[in-house]
């Protein structure tokens, strides 16, 4: 497999918009820059006023004194928008950064984010379907992240195509014209169908940015009952508001909790009566170059 935090199949997977075209945030409201020191260096996806959805990986590097998440502008530079703390993530307890399985998050926001709110699809997209991925990942593999938000035109392929051992719980893409793809930086944002609902996060891709290369999305369809857990039931699915029993969801979907104040992050199981005390900053770092392809 490869990932898109940082990957290799043949090539290590990483994730970014290569060759991609400017896009306008009122296009993709939910979109949400991830920030660290004033750097952007993941995507995010708007649940609610207070809740994101992006892939665990982008916290694999226990490094923050302060995630930002940015919404509601098209240009990272420009005035505008609104960017506040993340309070708090949820990583699905399964999640294997190796392996990079289970690659979910779901972020609490210290403050509400005004803006447009995404619309989940209930069900997994369709082999063949035509589906946008959005970014502001680097645009050259050696290059730097794209400070204009970039979309790319991606076709939906079998699961396989991927990762055999991934069937079901992501969506695989590829550019039709094998001339556009994702790359670092781009991991955690959103694929939007064709009636910009958000189908998937990206994950993962191959190392180098290849533009014939595949994507690898986490499939929030199949993820759906952990992202309605841990919004508070905020999460919308094809329209319908989730309803989830949240006095018992927790116990079908274990999470691992990071909570950060200032430069002290708790780290401990959502249900369990234990926590670790991690004493520093937050480097956060989109770790898409990390990787090997696994297959």
């Amino acid at each position: 497999m490869f990932l898109f935090i940082t990957l290799i199949f043949s090539q290590t997977p990483v994730p970014h918009i290569i060759n991609g075209v400017d896009a306008d945030i009122s296009e993709y409201p939910s979109s949400l820059s991830m920030q660290a020191n004033d750097q952007h260096f993941c995507g995010a996806v708007l649940i609610s006023d207070y809740y994101a959805l992006s892939a665990a990986h982008c916290f694999d590097a226990i490094d923050f004194t302060g995630i930002v998440m940015s919404g509601g502008k098209t240009n990272l530079n420009s005035n505008g928008g609104k960017s506040v703390f993340a309070e708090s993530a949820y990583l699905h307890a399964s999640y294997d950064s190796s392996l990079i399985t289970n690659d979910i998050a779901v972020i609490k926001l210290a403050s509400p984010l005004p803006f447009g709110f995404a619309d989940f699809t209930a069900t997994s997209v369709s082999e063949t379907e035509d589906v946008t991925s959005v970014g502001w990942g680097l645009t050259s593999p050696n290059g730097k992240s794209s400070m204009i938000l970039q979309s790319t035109e991606q076709r939906v392929y079998a699961d396989n195509t991927c990762d055999a051992a991934l069937i079901g719980t992501v969506v695989c893409t590829k550019s039709p014209t094998l001339d556009t793809t994702t790359c670092n930086g781009d991991s955690g944002g959103g694929l939007y169908d064709s009636s910009n609902k958000v189908a998937g996060v990206l994950s993962y891709g191959y190392v180098g940015c290849p533009v014939d290369g595949v994507s690898g999305y986490t499939d929030v369809s199949y993820y759906k009952d952990f992202i309605c857990c841990y919004s508070k039931n905020t999460a919308v699915f094809d329209n319908a508001q989730c309803s989830i029993d949240l006095a018992t969801c927790q116990a079908a979907n274990p999470a691992v909790l990071i909570v950060a104040y200032t430069n002290l992050i708790f780290i401990f199981p959502v249900l369990a009566g234990t926590f670790a005390l991690c004493m520093g900053t937050w480097n956060a770092v989109d770790n898409y170059k990390k990787y090997s392809l696994r297959t």
